[in-house]
């Protein structure tokens, strides 16, 4: 009997920690950085949003194993800002890079940046993609749409994006979760 209940108990436990890596951890309290439609913070901030992360699981690769990009190795820069505002949104926001990256890039004229972002449901289900490319040395702001046959109101969704020059050299990867509210 022992043996019975140590495998019915080895058996959930296994079960739960296959469940949970097929669902997006959004975090404490609300789950997301609120900002208006100005980009002003206005309530709760979620600090693993919106930063550089360091290493990504297989799920999360698999995001972009088209991209050509190797999403293992080193980031070559960082961002002095980035961010989606307003959050929650209705139908639009604007996904921002704040300047240039700066340690360890050529000159800014030297190669322009390219963007690719991912948003999933809370399972990891791809629901909307988005490319576009980052102009050396300013502040870029793509214009994204979350037309409502994708996107469920009140639900919060999480948006992968990586950053990358002309030869696939990876700048940056991170993540960040929105709220849609119409």
């Amino acid at each position: 009997m022992n043996k019975f209940l140590r495998a019915v108990a080895s058996g959930l436990a296994a079960g739960t920690v296959l469940a949970s890596c097929n669902r997006v951890d959004f975090g404490p309290k609300e789950g997301y950085t609120e900002k208006d439609v100005q980009n002003y913070p206005t309530g709760e901030v979620d600090k693993t949003d919106w930063t550089a992360d360091g290493s990504w699981d297989k799920q999360e690769r698999d995001l972009f194993k088209d991209s050509g990009v190797n999403l293992n190795a080193a980031g070559r820069g960082a961002f002095n800002s980035i961010g989606l505002y307003p959050n929650p949104c209705a139908e639009y926001v604007h996904f921002y890079l704040g300047n240039r990256p700066v340690r360890n890039t050529p000159a800014p004229a030297a190669e322009p940046l390219q963007m690719r972002a991912v948003v999933v449901d809370k399972k990891y289900r791809p629901v909307h993609r988005f490319a576009g490319p980052a102009n050396a040395g300013s502040e870029q702001k793509f214009a994204v749409q979350f037309p409502a046959d994708k996107f469920e109101d009140g639900k919060l969704y999480r948006l992968y994006y990586v950053v990358y020059d002309a030869n696939n050299q990876l700048y940056l990867k991170g993540h960040g979760d929105i709220k849609i509210k119409r």
